[in-house]
Order: structure tokens, then C-alpha cells, then sequence
């Protein structure tokens, strides 16, 4: 029988059988990964605007038993602006090599890194520290971000910029170049500019880098942009003619011109973008060869990650049963 949570586990022993499910919070789960034969781990994001909630490190052999949690907004303060906790913000992905943990953040524009430290008596999750790739970023301006991850390696890139890079996730936790401070978003006054070529902290992450590829924009097929037409031709005061009328209209270039989806699989890189156009990159270098000969696509790939490129996150409810039990379900989706 199925249970009312949102996190199903299956084990290889049980041939398929449906185990034990659970709720993992009041928010909607937007990244869910497996630290091979040893946790599952989540990510939710808050009901509402979206922001990064919480990631909790669960038990794979106790199901619903939550092991350690990083939280990252504290909804119990007064002050809204003081909620968070964290500087984590638009996660486009999550890579999991290990117990090493490799977060897209701020739309493809940053990494977080993480990991499990399992060598005492209890599991703890820590964040090792941030690094900038200094891609374009512009909060509430809609575009995405995207990861993608082949055995221990992830591709991380965004809408507005044309270039592609490549992290070992194994790795990333090993380098000097990690920004370690965290906290409150207010008390980093950086995070907000527009990238500054100058800024080494706003490019740290490409010396943890171990590639990049550059891919055309819009995959080399760059739509016609239309001149801006006057939305009122009848008044003299509609716009100002001389600035307006006539220049290009950037809403329709869908976008910057940056990849919106990305698959690796060993030496193979595709991105698409927004016009449709597919994009294979040359074949990488060997060392992104992971020698398994599988059909699946999924082969060494250890987590999944649910695209939020909008602000509003869908509310999960109480609903009462009739058995006076209460269980959640979120709107516009069955919970299973």
C-alpha cells in the first residue's frame, strides 16, 4: 500500500516493493539525491517565494528518520528580511559524488559546496564555502539555470551566459578559492552587483574549474529581433519617440541567448536553448569518460532536480481524512 508522503524509497532487496514514504516538510522538495547506499538527501524550497528551505540528510535504512538538517531561513523571526540564514539562492542543480555535495546556485551563476561528515558517532551536514563563475545574474529577471552531472562531474550554465563549466565534484571541497562566510543575504552587498571583470571574487570558481566549453548563443541560430512599436500612436506624450520608437525589442531574443537545458554523458555535452535550436558540443577529453557501457542515462548520475523558474512555489495544505488523520497535499499534484 502507498502511504501519503513525498519521498518513496525502493531497496534492491525487496525486488520493487513499495517501502515505508514521509513527509519531508511544509515545502515543496526541489532537489532529491542519494549518498550511495547510505542517506537521501533533500532539498525543499519555501511555500511562496521559492528561496531555498531547508536540506535534511535522511537515514536509507530507517526511512523518515532525518539524520542532520542545514536550514536555511528561520520563518520565526519577526523581521522578514532577517528570515534567512543563508546566502543560497535559485539552486539550479545539486551533484552528489560520495559524500561530497555540489550545489548550482543563484541560477548557474555560483557554486556551494557541501558535504556529509559521517566520521563521528552521527552525520552532520556542512557547508564548505561559495565561489562566483561570473556569469550574469539578475534577481527576479526570470531566466534559468541549469546543471547537469555525469559520475563525478557537473556542468553548470545559465541563460545569460554562453559559457558552459565544468567541476569535479569531488574536488570542489578542496580548494583555497571557496568563499566560507555565510549568513544573512543583507550582510553580502556583493551578491547584488552585476558581475565586475575586475572583482576576483566574482570569478573564483573558474580556477576550481577543471573546463569549459563556450557554446554559440542561441546555439548559433540567433533570432530576428523586432523594432518596438508605439502602444500609443494617437497620444503626443505615449513615449518619448526619440529614444524609444524603433530600437530593438530584447523580449523578443528569447532571452540572452544562453543554454536552458544541458545533458552530459562522458565525453558527450548537449545544451538547448530557447528557440529550440540543440547544440552538440565536440567530445570532451577522456578523463570525462566514466567506462560504463549501460543504455540507461542515468548511469552514475545519483540525484534528480525539479526546475523552479519562477518565483511562486505551490503551498502544501493539511487536508483532514476521514479517519481524523491528518496528511499534506500540495496543490495542482497528487502526492503519492
Amino acid at each position: 500500500e502507498i502511504g501519503q508522503g513525498n519521498i518513496l524509497p525502493f531497496y534492491e532487496h525487496t525486488k520493487g516493493a513499495t517501502m515505508e514514504t514521509w513527509r519531508e516538510s511544509m515545502g515543496l522538495i526541489q532537489s532529491l539525491a542519494v549518498v550511495p547506499r547510505k542517506y537521501v538527501l533533500s532539498l525543499s524550497i519555501q511555500p511562496g517565494t521559492g528561496n531555498p528551505d531547508a536540506m535534511i540528510l535522511w537515514s536509507c535504512e530507517e526511512p523518515g528518520v532525518p539524520l542532520s538538517r542545514y536550514d536555511f531561513w528561520d520563518p520565526s523571526i519577526r523581521n522578514r528580511l532577517k528570515q534567512g540564514l543563508s546566502r543560497l539562492d535559485d539552486v539550479a542543480g545539486i551533484s552528489v559524488w560520495g559524500t561530497d555535495i555540489l550545489v548550482a546556485d543563484k541560477a548557474g551563476d555560483r557554486i556551494a559546496v557541501m558535504y556529509v561528515d559521517d566520521n563521528g558517532e552521527e552525520p552532520c551536514l556542512e557547508l564548505k564555502g561559495y565561489a562566483s563563475i561570473g556569469n550574469r545574474y539578475y534577481e527576479d529577471d526570470g531566466f534559468h539555470g541549469r546543471m547537469a552531472i555525469s559520475g563525478p562531474h557537473a556542468i553548470v550554465a545559465n541563460q545569460s551566459f554562453q559559457d558552459a563549466w565544468m567541476f569535479s565534484t569531488r574536488d570542489c571541497s578542496r580548494s583555497d578559492a571557496l568563499d566560507e562566510r555565510d549568513g544573512n543575504r543583507s550582510a553580502f552587498p556583493e551578491d547584488d552587483f552585476e558581475t565586475r571583470e575586475d572583482d576576483p571574487r566574482q570569478h573564483a570558481a573558474r580556477k576550481i574549474a577543471v573546463g569549459h566549453y563556450s557554446f554559440p548563443l542561441w546555439g548559433g541560430n540567433q533570432p530576428n529581433s523586432k523594432k518596438r512599436k508605439d502602444p500609443f500612436p494617437f497620444f503626443m506624450t505615449s513615449l518619448d519617440k526619440s529614444e524609444d520608437i524603433g530600437a530593438e525589442d530584447a523580449s523578443d531574443r528569447f532571452g540572452e541567448g544562453g543554454p536552458i537545458a544541458l545533458a552530459i554523458r562522458g565525453k558527450w555535452l548537449v545544451a538547448g536553448f530557447s528557440n529550440g535550436t540543440i547544440v552538440k558540443a565536440p567530445p570532451l577529453p577522456s578523463e570525462f569518460e566514466n567506462g560504463v557501457n549501460s543504455a540507461s542515462a542515468n548511469d552514475l548520475s545519483s540525484s534528480s532536480h525539479l526546475p523552479s523558474d519562477t518565483w511562486f512555489s505551490p503551498m502544501l495544505e493539511f487536508n483532514e481524512v476521514d479517519d481524523g488523520e491528518i496528511y499534506h497535499e500540495q496543490e495542482g499534484c497528487s502526492v503519492q
